[in-house]
């Protein structure tokens, strides 16, 4: 696989074809799973370099060679946040590195690789056409993402000690864990939409299918709540805009491919169940719902510890502070580079500014939204408003995802851009017709 993205990146840089790079690269990390011993089996990693790398360097140097054609163009709010930012990482950076924390080179790897990343995104995502192609996209990267993980559930699952490791396979068991699958639920979200408008019925039908097979195969409780929340909001919002607007064919045409897409997914499911019994789908998914929720107090227990930490050193210990996952009884049971909150993470290493620039980031997107809709009255951008919220419930306050997840954290800055280019868009056809009318 190493040698395909390094000869297609290659063809893309040599027609400088920055879209269609950026598209390989963002593939290169949805579709696989995050995992290193599937990374390893695919050849990602060539002479221990992770061929993905290069396709960032390869972006960078289209951005490079773009530089004496024309003039790279960021917002002087944007700017000024990026500038901060980079000016935080490098200070707590330095306070990790003087405080020895065992993680501060691969923290300062991370951030300033977000920066970067978000640089090379907002350069290459330019007009209409383009959010086009990377919404299609990421419909698509779903389908054959959620084809993989079903490929794993039916043939490999006796591989899963070899694919997590011992210590995961304890944790997890038949579960087809990976941080990829809460992409699921951005492209799931995507081909309902577009489902529902009449575009690619069928296609997209298979994609919501296959996509929330595989988010039940993953057997993760809040994923799959929010998944089921998600449905609802955007039954109960497309019906009541529907009945508001008295369009009855709509509305027909509304309930027949959800109701095509709820028997589906119950008879799937039913077939998982009756095919293996008690081993099936369905009973490995029931008895998830129905445990004593230890792992929630678990990570209770750990957010508590360390937010009054927080409250006892506002402003942080550097970047590469070693974090534990406490037990139950509050002894440590294992450490990492994070905890499974994303805010809390920050604080820990970058204090309340840290935190506070999340939050920013966070809030920008939902506001970025709430305007788009505002001006375009679309139902997408309304039923956006409450998806990015659950998102954000799993890849930032059940999880460090947005952060420590390389396909989660793409995705979401990837969105990021999408959101602000489409808002730049109407506000400046906005200011068109206004300066035609004048």
């Amino acid at each position: 696989m190493g040698v395909i993205l390094v000869s297609l990146g290659v063809y893309f840089l040599w027609r400088n074809e920055k879209l269609n790079l950026f598209l390989l690269y963002l593939a290169s990390y949805l579709i696989v799973p995050s995992n290193q011993y599937i990374e390893s089996i695919l050849g990602v990693f060539i002479f221990g370099i992770d061929i993905r790398n290069l396709l960032t360097v390869m972006l960078l140097v289209l951005l490079i060679l773009d530089l004496g054609k024309s003039v790279i163009k960021i917002k002087k709010l944007s700017f000024y946040y990026v500038l901060v930012t980079i000016s935080i990482i490098i200070i707590y950076y330095l306070l990790g590195y003087a405080n020895e924390n065992e993680f501060v080179f691969l923290d300062f790897k991370i951030y300033l690789n977000l920066v970067i990343l978000y640089f090379i995104i907002s350069q290459v995502i330019k007009d209409k056409e383009d959010i086009k192609k990377v919404m299609n996209s990421l419909i698509f990267f779903g389908l054959l993402y959620a084809l993989v993980v079903i490929y794993i559930y039916t043939f490999h699952q006796n591989d899963l000690p070899t694919i997590y490791g011992d210590r995961l396979y304890s944790w997890w068991g038949k579960r087809i864990y990976f941080t990829n699958n809460s992409f699921l639920i951005i492209s799931t979200f995507l081909a309902t939409y577009l489902m529902f408008k009449g575009e690619k019925r069928f296609y997209h039908i298979l994609v919501i299918i296959s996509g929330l097979t595989a988010i039940l195969m993953s057997q993760t409780k809040t994923l799959i709540i929010v998944v089921l929340i998600n449905y609802i909001l955007m039954f109960l919002i497309s019906f009541i805009i529907q009945i508001k607007n008295s369009e009855v064919k709509l509305k027909l045409l509304f309930l027949s491919p959800f109701l095509a897409i709820l028997i589906s997914f119950i008879t799937l499911v039913t077939y998982f169940h009756v095919k293996e019994n008690a081993d099936g789908l369905l009973f490995n998914v029931i008895e998830r719902f129905s445990d004593d929720g230890e792992s929630l107090t678990v990570r209770n227990i750990t957010n508590n510890i360390y937010f009054s930490s927080i409250l006892n050193n506002p402003l942080g210990q550097g970047l590469g502070k070693e974090l534990v996952l406490y037990d139950v009884n509050g002894s440590i049971a294992s450490s990492s580079l994070f905890i499974d909150n994303a805010f809390i993470t920050v604080g820990i290493k970058a204090g309340i500014v840290g935190m506070l620039l999340l939050l920013i980031l966070v809030c920008r997107m939902e506001f970025n939204i709430l305007k788009i809709y505002l001006i375009s009255g679309k139902t997408i951008d309304l039923l956006l408003l409450f998806i990015h919220i659950t998102f954000l419930i799993i890849i930032a306050i059940m999880n460090a995802q947005i952060l420590y997840s390389p396909s989660i954290s793409l995705l979401y800055i990837t969105m990021y851009v999408l959101i602000n280019r489409r808002k730049q868009l109407y506000l400046a056809k906005i200011n068109q017709n206004t300066m035609n009318y004048e």
